[in-house]
C-alpha cells in the first residue's frame, strides 16, 4: 500500500488529480442545482436516471474534495494507525471465516456421519 506516501511529490500529485475531477463534477453539481427543472420530461424512469447520475457526481465531487484535504492535511500517525486498522481487520476476518468453517464442519458431521 505504499503507492501514495508523505512526499511532497505524491501529494501535489493527488492534488492535481483531485482538481481535475472537482472541475467537471463541480460544474455539472452547479448546473443541476441552479437550472429550472419545472418542464423536464415527467417520466419517471428518466426523473430516477437523473437523480441516479446526480448522485454520482455528487460522489465524484465529494471524494475529490476529500481527496484534496487529504493531500493536504494528513498527519504522519494516520498511515500508522491505517496499517494497525488493517493487519487486525485481516486476523478478525480470518477468525471469522474459522468460525464459519467450524460451523460448516459441525453441521456436516451431523447431518451426514450418523
Amino acid at each position: 500500500m505504499a503507492m501514495f506516501n508523505r512526499t511532497i511529490q505524491d501529494r501535489c500529485f493527488a492534488v492535481f488529480l483531485s482538481a481535475l475531477l472537482m472541475i467537471p463534477t463541480g460544474w455539472g453539481l452547479w448546473m443541476y442545482l441552479t437550472l429550472d427543472h419545472s418542464r423536464d420530461n415527467q417520466d419517471w424512469v428518466l426523473r430516477l436516471f437523473l437523480h441516479v447520475g446526480v448522485e454520482i457526481v455528487g460522489l465524484a465531487f465529494l471524494l475529490s474534495v476529500l481527496g484534496v484535504v487529504w493531500a493536504v492535511f494528513t498527519p504522519a500517525w494516520i498511515g500508522r494507525a491505517r496499517r494497525f486498522a488493517l493487519d487486525h481487520f485481516v486476523w478478525a476476518l480470518a477468525a471469522l471465516l474459522c468460525v464459519i468453517l467450524g460451523m460448516l464442519g459441525f453441521a456436516w458431521f451431523t447431518l451426514y456421519l450418523r
